[in-house]
């Protein structure tokens, strides 16, 4: 996200667009970074879960929740 943010900062500073097609750029860059980012932060998550054995086969929870206790 930071390397994305530069980038987008140094092409608005050499290119003479407005500053909300610079935004759309900056969003259209990250946006599908930070989705991927969740959804594998997730499904490995998941998977150690399921590892450990705190839940079964199914399943599925948020990076920040915690499954109940057994």
């Amino acid at each position: 996200m930071i390397a994305a943010i530069a980038i987008v900062v140094l092409y608005g500073q050499s290119h003479p667009d407005k500053l909300a097609r610079t935004t759309i750029y900056f969003f259209l860059a990250t946006l599908p970074l930070a989705l991927v980012s969740i959804v594998a932060e997730t499904y490995a998550w998941n998977y150690d879960l399921r590892r450990k054995g705190l839940i079964t086969k199914g399943a599925i929870f948020a990076v920040r929740q915690m499954p109940p206790e057994q």
